[in-house]
């Protein structure tokens, strides 16, 4: 007995039809758009990356969540997926596994303190703090291949604004 072709073609329309689900599922991040972000709010920095968060976010027809987080805890929010991207300032560092936009600002890391030293050398003898997993600290790190001798103290609280003004009081 021979199926005649329409009918063939009928009953596996209907079986692929099958196949797919009722509905698309929806991806979250179709609806909202979850940004790391540092806790530096209200400072000019911020306010710029939240006007370019908040563009981007339009051009895509989203809503934006920002979420606060201290330095040392952005990369494992990227890795564990808990946010979509990070709008803070972070040396491109591929040993993460995470994948670095161009950047559209450069910055230079600048030491700040009462009585500058006058050669790299002479930053073994001064006290250095910085906040933790920051540029500042990375810019450090490299430093200290040069300088083996080299140490600083790390804040996982704070801001670099706040070290400033630990400087400009005398308390750094």
């Amino acid at each position: 007995m021979r199926l005649p072709t329409t009918l063939i073609v009928l009953l596996c329309c209907a079986l692929l039809a099958a196949c797919l689900p009722s509905e698309p599922t929806a991806k979250p991040w179709r609806q909202e758009l979850t940004v790391a972000v540092t806790q530096d709010q209200g400072s000019v920095e911020a306010e710029f990356r939240q006007q370019l968060i908040t563009l981007f976010a339009q051009e895509l027809n989203l809503r934006v969540r920002l979420v606060p987080l201290p330095p040392d805890r952005i990369v494992s929010a990227l890795l564990s997926g808990r946010v979509h991207f990070a709008a803070v300032g972070m040396r491109a560092d591929t040993s993460s596994g995470l994948r670095f936009a161009p950047a559209y600002q450069t910055v230079s890391e600048h030491l700040t303190c009462l009585i500058p030293p006058r050669k790299l050398q002479n930053l073994i003898e001064k006290n250095i703090t910085v906040i933790s997993d920051s540029a500042q600290e990375q810019a450090l790190r490299e430093l200290q291949e040069t300088l083996p001798d080299l140490q600083w103290e790390t804040r996982t609280t704070g801001t670099v604004a706040d070290l400033l003004e630990e400087v400009a009081d005398g308390k750094l």
